[in-house]
């Protein structure tokens, strides 16, 4: 991810409207699925500046991963018990240690095989992980690189990777039903039409206070449908999958 990137998240990431919605997303999921037992680790891969940790219970242990020393920098960074600045693909964690792990918009990022074969040799068998992925290589706009992505996923695509690597799917969903078709526009403006607005701009949408207390209860309401009965399309993808024995 660009360093202009990883400022501009540092900066929102506790007030837009994604960024809230996400973490209430993943919360969800955290208390749904995470049983409670004793002092849990809890693995963050692609951190960024921290705004994640603030999901975490008091009585979790969380280390978060990033590449960046810059964002590792970031003065949310005290809410990890420890960080550490290292690949996604190389996780200089013990085998069998870690009883969540979070891969929030990062598996895009990686080499997926490498990085899940790595998820799978860390996570105790029974334990969690949590991600979310961009949706669709048809969605792909200029909003895609300046966050470092190399892919996007669908639901099939997600689940056999999940798969492959001996992760149990508990739930797979799209999200943000709202926002497919404005970037099924933008994506067909961009590869016909030739017009390529965001060249140089970032991944953020910055919105007005107002719009951006809208935007959060709007997606507020989408997490009721997500969880009663899953959304059959949008521009991302959340999972909760279990580490099978080896």
């Amino acid at each position: 991810m660009e360093k202009e990137e990883y400022k501009l998240h540092a900066i929102h990431e506790k007030d837009n409207w994604w960024f809230i919605s996400k973490r209430r997303n993943i919360q969800y999921l955290l208390n749904r699925y995470v049983k409670p037992k004793g002092k849990l680790l809890f693995l963050d891969i692609g951190c960024g500046s921290g705004a994640n940790s603030e999901i975490f219970a008091p009585g979790y242990n969380a280390i978060g991963v990033d590449i960046s020393y810059e964002a590792l920098n970031d003065y949310r960074r005290k809410k990890y018990k420890y960080l550490i600045c290292a690949d996604g693909n190389r996780l200089p964690i013990a085998d069998s240690c870690v009883d969540t792990v979070l891969v929030l918009d990062a598996l895009e990022h990686l080499d997926d095989d490498r990085a899940l074969s790595d998820i799978h040799r860390i996570c105790k068998p029974g334990g969690l992980i949590v991600l979310t992925v961009p949706a669709y290589s048809f969605l792909w706009t200029l909003r895609d690189l300046p966050v470092g992505h190399k892919r996007r996923y669908s639901i099939s695509q997600l689940r056999e990777k999940m798969i492959k690597y001996n992760f149990q799917v508990k739930k797979i969903t799209y999200l943000n039903a709202f926002l497919f078709f404005p970037l099924l526009f933008k994506a067909i403006a961009e590869r016909w039409l030739k017009i390529k607005t965001d060249r140089g701009k970032g991944s953020i949408i910055v919105v007005s206070p107002f719009l951006n207390k809208i935007l959060v209860s709007l997606l507020n309401m989408e997490r009721i449908l997500w969880i009663l009965t899953g959304l059959a399309f949008g521009t991302s993808i959340i999972c909760v999958a279990e580490n099978e024995a080896r």
